[in-house]
């Protein structure tokens, strides 16, 4: 597996996705169909980070926190499409929670984003008419689905930078000998200790 966070490698429009886009989750406890949806409106915020009068954005990606579960959605803008992944839940047949955290990210974003670019009267991006992908745990070979209750953050952090330096999902996974998941915690590890100003309340941290 490559090195995922070398941050000089990264392209540009991946950068500013990070940095506007990464801090923004939805979160629902309950069965409420509705509450994912509901969700979104913290997304008005923003209105005052992204130029909605650009045409030529490429890929935005969301890591989607629900139900103690981190999971990823992305808006890919070259192949119109938006895309929710979910390696733990089968999503196809799912109810509950789960299909309305499914469809907050595909249709009720597409909804919302239409109204955004709209109200700046920029109509380059027809989202509503664009391709919804629910990428769910039967989508992946047994290796690469989530097979455990604490490996989500790690995977959503790891779509995450493929989709963003890449513009599509690598092969990732448990191959046995070979752990991907517990690869990438060491690659991220390093990546945040170089970065960190101060790296002695960075270990703390890491080892309270």
């Amino acid at each position: 597996m490559a090195d995922l966070f070398n941050h000089e490698a990264l392209p540009e429009y991946f950068k500013m996705s990070r940095e506007y886009l990464s801090e923004y989750t939805c979160s629902s406890t309950s069965g409420n169909q509705d509450l994912g949806l509901k969700s979104l409106k913290n997304l008005y915020q923003l209105q005052k980070k992204i130029d909605f009068t650009r045409d030529d954005y490429k890929m935005w990606v969301f890591p989607v926190y629900s139900n103690n579960h981190w999971t990823t959605c992305y808006v890919d803008f070259k192949n119109t499409e938006i895309g929710y992944i979910d390696r733990l839940n089968e999503l196809s047949n799912s109810s509950g929670p789960i299909d309305c955290i499914e469809k907050a990210w595909t249709v009720g974003l597409a909804s919302f984003l239409q109204k955004m670019f709209e109200d700046h009267d920029n109509n380059a991006y027809k989202f509503t008419e664009w391709d919804m992908k629910i990428i769910g745990r039967s989508d992946f070979s047994s290796q690469e689905q989530q097979n455990d209750s604490n490996n989500c953050g790690i995977i959503s952090i790891m779509q995450s930078f493929m989709l963003g330096r890449y513009g599509k999902l690598d092969k990732f996974g448990d191959y046995g000998g070979h752990n991907e998941f517990r690869e990438a915690r060491k690659q991220l590890g390093g990546y945040l200790f170089k970065r960190c100003s101060n790296k002695t309340d960075l270990l703390r941290a890491v080892n309270s």
